[in-house]
């Protein structure tokens, strides 16, 4: 199996507030506890809306993808469900990709953790 080479550019690319559909699917890449980027972790999200508990439009609201594929939806949700909401302002948003974005990331988190190795 060969995967095909890219050139990745040396910045992220997020989301943007206007790129955002309800119920499409997006992936959060970020470095919690990594100060040098070279642990990742990744969350699937979906979509659900701009000030959806709120009513504030600044904030984006996400789910879980997995309780969402369940067909457990934030408003109907019983406290027996399994769900995860999470919500971002604008400033948020940076961290959350669109797939091939999400591979870009890890790609370069890829090359980080070579460059430590053989450094």
């Amino acid at each position: 199996m060969r995967f095909e080479a890219r050139d990745l550019p040396p910045y992220t690319v997020s989301v943007t507030e206007e790129s955002l559909r309800v119920g499409n699917v997006y992936f959060k890449v970020d470095y919690p506890a990594d100060d040098d980027m070279l642990v990742p972790t990744m969350r699937t999200l979906v979509f659900l809306g701009r000030g959806v508990i709120t009513g504030n439009a600044e904030d984006f609201l996400f789910q879980d993808h997995e309780s969402y594929d369940w067909g457990i939806r934030h408003d109907t949700a019983s406290e027996d469900d399994q769900i995860q909401l999470h919500s971002f302002d604008s400033a948020g948003l940076g961290g959350i990709y669109e797939f091939e974005e999400a591979l870009n990331e890890l790609l370069r988190c890829s090359l980080r953790r070579s460059a430590r190795q053989s450094g």
